[in-house]
């Protein structure tokens, strides 16, 4: 999870702190002055810039009102207002200033402190690494063939697992939540838009050429157990990189997604899971995923029929992390087992046996 806007600043000048004006908590807005060095040299030196210019700009008039060659006159107002505008520079390196709506996260230094002049940045979300992989199972030994009226869908999600609707399927997609912070060890003052959150993850290759801009996401943050918070994708990374060791790892896509309403409690730098829903089907027959062997025109399943086990062959389309949508070879209200289960004798236990009743 990571600020979509964040600031590192850092004073253009070293100098003595005379004033903090803010303090970690407090929200600030673009522009609004955060603290301030002691500048009574400089303000000596725009006053002496400014007398200088004076002085030019009355020789100046004095050849005008006697005719004379101004050229030289003019010349030295052109540098006696260089000089003015470098004071004047000079000055306001004296003071710093918030470049972006937030809230202040650190504060380093109190009035009186020494401070040296550092470079200061303002950022649009930060690039959050981490690794995931393709996760979801069936849990149970049994399962049953069944249609349902809600939707059902696939999903690309993160290492916690997506789960299939009934009714349709999910298949699993690794990705990482960002877990990055923003305040930088060496800034003076660090300010996060905490209104506006985003979470950067990575999809593998093959989840991420489902993906698109605007897609609905869900997101589970460790830190608020039990709490799904909804997101968007807003940029997919046109170009690939490569987790693991020397680079020869699982290729991956960056993914950034939007937090739509963020909750109390979510911050930059929790660890977060994504599940995207890339499809959907309704009113389907599906199975469990575990159910199924095989893959394409080679998938089959196991269906007890007056107590024996008859493998058949079946037509799968939609598949998902936990279930997937049967086209043809089997029909509701068949009883299907489960390939561990295969090898017992079948029983009528419902969940958890070696068969389960079919469902509607």
């Amino acid at each position: 999870m990571v600020s979509a806007a964040s600031a590192n600043l850092n004073f253009e000048t070293s100098g003595t702190l005379r004033r903090v004006r803010v303090e970690p908590g407090e929200k600030v807005h673009r522009g609004q002055v955060l603290a301030s060095l002691s500048s009574a040299q400089a303000n000596r030196q725009l006053t002496a810039a400014n007398a200088q210019l004076a002085v030019a700009q009355q020789s100046l008039d004095q050849a005008k009102s006697h005719k004379a060659d101004t050229a030289q006159a003019q010349s030295q107002v052109d540098q006696a207002r260089v000089q003015v505008g470098q004071a004047q520079e000079a000055v306001g390196q004296n003071t710093l200033r918030s470049t972006i709506d937030g809230t202040v996260t650190a504060v380093n230094g109190q009035a009186g402190d020494r401070v040296s002049a550092g470079a200061s940045t303002t950022t649009k979300g930060s690039s959050s690494m981490g690794s995931g992989g393709a996760s979801g199972s069936s849990a149970g030994s049994s399962g049953s063939a069944g249609s349902s009226g809600s939707s059902g869908s696939s999903e690309s999600s993160s290492p916690s697992g997506g789960s299939g609707s009934p009714g349709g399927s999910g298949s699993g997609a690794g990705s990482s939540g960002g877990a990055a912070g923003t305040a930088g060890a060496t800034s003076f003052v660090t300010i996060a838009d905490l209104d506006d959150l985003q979470v950067n993850a990575q999809f593998a290759e093959i989840d991420a050429a489902k993906l698109a801009e605007g897609q609905q996401a869900t997101l589970m943050v460790n830190a608020l157990p039990g709490e799904k918070v909804s997101g968007h994708i807003t940029h997919i990374d046109p170009t690939a990189s490569a987790s693991g060791s020397n680079g020869s790892g699982t290729v991956q896509y960056g993914v950034t997604l939007d937090v739509d309403s963020p909750p109390g409690g979510l911050k930059p730098g929790q660890s977060t899971s994504v599940s995207v829903v890339v499809s959907k089907v309704g009113d389907e027959l599906y199975l469990p995923s575990a159910a199924i062997q095989g893959a394409g025109a080679q998938a089959t399943v196991v269906v007890l029929r007056n107590d024996q086990q008859l493998r058949r062959a079946v037509q799968v389309g939609l598949r998902g992390d936990q279930t997937t949508q049967i086209l043809s070879g089997v029909a509701e209200g068949d009883r299907i087992v489960l390939p561990a289960a295969a090898s017992a004798p079948p029983s009528r236990s419902g969940p958890g046996g070696g068969s389960g009743p079919a469902g509607g």
